[in-house]
């Protein structure tokens, strides 16, 4: 018998019978498919979707790590031939883009570069360095001493920890004790 004629045959039997029995069939596997079918919809109509996209979106669950979104959603796509492309590097952190065919982001190679501590220099942390993290967050090796340049300098760099936390705090990061920390609960 295959799984599905036990669990017909299993639900076919009364109430009573089931309560006799001292086991019982379980359905414990999730089933993807009605996520699945949400992101290919969005695929097909805006052609690109990052996993960070989908949970925002509510298309999978906001709990969702990459490697399943890449197990459950993405290969069974591909496997029943909806093409989906691969695209790093076009999104903040590094994060994945998927997309159809002729919908891949336009990537650019000039990096901003941050002579002295400025505003700026903060937004562009927060909105393109620690967006989309949660938890303990540690912002100084991601700062680059090519794109920031004024890190060397212990007062440029005090001043531009204080700048930073300033921005940081507006979109839900919590400052520590230690300079370039920060803790976010979740994301906002």
């Amino acid at each position: 018998m295959t799984p599905d004629e036990l669990i017909a045959g299993y639900n076919s039997l009364t109430d009573a019978v089931k309560q006799s029995l001292d086991w019982e069939i379980v359905k414990r596997n999730k089933s993807w498919v009605s996520k699945r079918e949400a992101v290919k919809a969005h695929l097909i109509t805006n052609g690109s979707l990052s996993l960070q996209d989908a949970r925002a979106l509510g298309l999978v669950p906001s709990d969702m790590t990459s490697s399943t979104f890449v197990k459950c959603i993405i290969d069974p796509l591909k496997k029943e031939g909806f093409a989906i492309k691969k695209q790093s590097g076009a999104l903040p952190r590094n994060a994945t883009l998927y997309h159809t065919q002729g919908n891949a982001a336009i990537i650019s190679n000039t990096k901003q570069i941050f002579t002295e501590p400025s505003v700026e220099a903060a937004l562009f942390v927060v909105h393109n360095l620690i967006n989309g993290q949660i938890g303990s967050i540690n912002v100084r090796p991601l700062l680059s001493s090519k794109q920031f340049p004024f890190i060397a300098n212990v007062t440029s760099s005090k001043e531009f920890d204080v700048l930073l936390t300033n921005e940081a705090e507006k979109f839900g990061c919590r400052s520590t004790s230690k300079p370039y920390k920060f803790i976010r609960e979740e994301l906002i």
